[in-house]
């Protein structure tokens, strides 16, 4: 997966979450890692009920979505599958399909994006498998209380949280890492 650090990774298949607030930031880093995926060859394909991702976008409907991922993605679709304001339609237990995506995505072949306001309603098992997080300004309560819990290995992160828009902190659980970011707004 093409990581905000800008190193490639495409071949190992990893899961990237970006949390924050409205407004601070998270839409404009997933665009700058779909442009990325894309140069590197990489399919997209972006589950985004508001369309903002352009021809990427996807949005069978609530009603659909068990039935979406298993006809269109789960052993079909090999690439960067983009979650985007997950925690619309995901929740802290998924349904069997969500199951299956998360704990067989690397033989799928599938890199996963989850993007939410709300980590603490993301699946837990994804939240699991998360290799990086990027925290975006946020002011909530209960995304702050589940993101301390997150980033619990890296005592320093939760003070290092930005607090304007379009500064993130990447927390890499594969190189031990927090580093300060910025990503750049979308015009």
């Amino acid at each position: 997966m093409s990581m905000p650090d800008g190193k490639s990774h495409l071949n190992k298949r990893e899961s990237l979450g970006i949390f924050g607030r409205n407004g601070s930031g998270k839409s404009s880093l997933t665009w700058e890692i779909i442009k990325r995926y894309r140069q590197r060859g990489g399919s997209v394909m972006a589950l985004d009920r508001q369309r903002q991702f352009g021809e990427y976008s996807v949005w069978p409907g609530l009603e659909n979505l068990d039935t979406w991922l298993k006809n269109k993605v789960l052993g079909r679709f090999k690439g960067l599958l983009v979650l985007d304001d997950a925690d619309i339609f995901m929740n802290s237990r998924s349904s069997q399909p969500w199951k299956d995506l998360i704990a067989a995505n690397r033989h799928w072949n599938i890199d996963i994006l989850v993007s939410s306001r709300a980590p603490q309603n993301i699946d837990v098992t994804l939240l699991g498998t998360l290799s990086v997080i990027c925290v975006f300004w946020t002011t909530s309560p209960h995304a702050l209380k589940h993101l301390e819990k997150l980033l619990s290995e890296f005592p320093e992160a939760m003070s290092m949280i930005p607090q304007q828009p379009y500064e993130y902190l990447e927390v890499n659980f594969k190189t031990r890492t927090v580093t300060k970011r910025t990503t750049r707004e979308i015009k």
